[in-house]
């Protein structure tokens, strides 16, 4: 496959103030999906009021809680055991919320909004993208999802739904519906119930309901104990296009890979980290994923389609017939469906919240457009901002001084020091001695990214085009403490015949690599082929490799 560079259109404005406690205040409608590695998944569904009081004190629920700042729009919600990041917009009118970036074997997906006060019944008016999922609870059955599209009335009607999805206890087919008949019921409090009836294999019976105060997010749980359901949608903008689609998402995701109808040994994960539109069909997805009860980074590619239609698509790779993804301009909604009549093994759902776009971006720097990267010691990094005057300024990772490598008034890039503090990762940016950004991370201990010739980490990358069954030598940053790499051309995995240090160029290391004999080039053809780089924490596949069969 083929990528051309991309250009994320990112405005920043200005230094961002230390924020504290008061950055996250009032009460919140909550939906909460939590699941457990392993077979049986226990998986619970529930929403309810989520209380910040301005001072680290909070109500989850029936449970006290505290909460902290970690960075602008950034905070950690702790109950118990519990502790999940949170990520809220400009205003504060939305927040969502992860535990994938920790160790663990509890996965969460919270999604909440303001609540909402004096809500009137025609707010829930308009043609909704809806992403829902029902994940085994106390019995190992009903994992299904599935994406609809549905029309409110503002009176209590669905006067048209159109639900995709496919059902492990069935057999994983994506099957499309049209039920009739559904309704719902709406407080001035913004909650309510609604009610799919009883056709459908993905997605029936009632769920309780809240809605933002404009009626733009709707959020749905079913506590049913064995097969608890998760309900997340947008209402769509109908003047959208591949332009309205633009600019960074914090992105939340629960995700369960089948293997086949055997429910038994599906794998259950979430993600958390960021996906960014080019605005011409081309999203970043960077992630930390948690699997297994360990995490790893991945940084890669999806495509997107915005139909005239009202039929939109957002995945790895775009095919006829899938509607899976709606937006507007706070949010957005997905769900790993296929067209109807294709198996889809793969399980999940997903919400994108709009990042404000003044806020600084951390990234690996042969990626510098690439947001949320991790913190690699030794690497090469950058921070992308507004920093007016970059004479003078400092970088500090866990207040150990970091070397700088360049600095202007849009990016400062530095060597991340060789050792520092565990725990959380803070990068700051400092002016006069005085902090002016703080970027909250997390460090792994390694995550590769290859150098491309034009800079942007996607694209031709910075090497002679080669044949199969010759070596390719590949400059790469990130490499860290990682005890192997793996290089995958097209997904065919080549020898590796070293990854050394440059010596003078701290940060930077070259792969030297044998390309498959057996790769797919046609005599005298030349083609694009795919870079993959594996480590046992990281994968990224964002360039790509001319090759030529002579």
């Amino acid at each position: 496959m083929t990528r051309g560079a991309i250009v994320l259109f990112f405005g920043f404005a200005g230094c961002l103030a230390a924020l504290d406690a008061g950055a996250l205040s009032g009460a919140y409608r909550f939906v909460h999906l939590t699941y457990s590695d392993g077979p049986k998944f226990n998986a619970t569904s529930g929403g309810g009021t989520l209380s910040f009081d301005g001072a680290g004190a909070a109500q989850w629920g029936d449970s006290a809680a505290r909460y902290e700042i970690t960075g602008p729009q950034e905070a950690r919600l702790i109950s118990g055991s519990v502790q999940l990041a949170l990520r809220f917009n400009q205003n504060g009118a939305v927040l969502i919320g992860s535990a994938a970036g920790d160790p663990g074997s509890q996965h969460h997906l919270l999604v909440a909004v303001r609540a909402a006060e004096g809500v009137s019944p025609n707010a829930l008016r308009g043609t909704y993208g809806v992403a829902s999922m029902a994940i085994p609870g106390s019995a190992a059955v009903g994992l299904a999802t599935a994406f609809s599209q549905i029309t409110a009335n503002g009176t209590g009607q669905l006067t048209r739904a159109v639900m995709t999805g496919h059902s492990a206890g069935v057999d994983d087919v994506n099957r499309r519906e049209e039920p009739t008949g559904l309704t719902y019921e709406l407080g001035s409090d913004g909650r309510g119930v609604m009610h799919w009836g009883s056709g459908s294999d993905v997605l029936n019976g009632d769920t309780s309901i809240a809605i933002s105060s404009d009626g733009g997010i709707l959020l749905g749980w079913s506590a049913d104990p064995v097969n608890p359901a998760f309900v997340v949608a947008v209402r769509k903008d109908f003047q959208s296009s591949f332009f309205s689609f633009q600019g960074r998402f914090w992105l939340a995701e629960a995700l369960v890979e089948n293997s086949f109808v055997f429910q038994q040994s599906a794998q259950p994960s979430s993600a958390w980290g960021t996906l960014a539109s080019n605005r011409v069909g081309i999203a970043f997805v960077s992630q930390r994923i948690l699997s297994g009860g360990e995490t790893s980074y991945l940084a890669t590619t999806n495509h997107y389609r915005v139909g005239s239609d009202g039929v939109n698509s957002l995945g790895p790779k775009l095919t006829a017939g899938v509607d899976n993804f709606a937006f507007n301009d706070v949010a957005f909604v997905s769900a790993q469906t296929g067209a109807s009549g294709q198996l889809s093994l793969g399980h999940g759902i997903a919400f994108g919240l709009a990042a404000p776009p003044m806020l600084p971006v951390l990234s690996s720097a042969a990626s510098p457009l690439t947001p949320d990267a991790p913190v690699i010691p030794g690497a090469l990094m950058t921070v992308s901002g507004n920093f007016g005057d970059a004479s003078g300024v400092q970088v500090r990772v866990n207040g150990a001084e970091a070397q700088l490598t360049g600095a202007t008034s849009e990016r400062i890039s530095f060597l991340v020091p060789p050792s520092f503090s565990d725990g959380p990762v803070a990068v700051e940016v400092l002016a006069g001695g005085k902090v002016t950004q703080t970027l909250p991370s997390h460090r792994a201990a390694s995550a590769p990214v290859v150098f491309t010739t034009d800079g942007s980490g996607m694209g031709t990358v910075m090497a002679k085009a080669v044949g199969p069954g010759e070596t390719v030598t590949l400059p790469v940053t990130g490499l860290g403490a990682a005890p192997t790499v793996r290089v995958l051309f097209d997904g065919r995995a080549g020898e590796v015949l070293s990854a050394l240090a440059i010596e003078g160029e701290p940060g930077r290391y070259e792969v030297r690599v044998v390309v498959p004999r057996d790769l797919e080039v046609l005599a005298g053809n030349t083609r694009e082929v795919a870079i993959a780089l594996a480590t046992p924490d990281s994968f990224t596949d964002l360039g790509d490799l001319t090759v030529t069969r002579r």
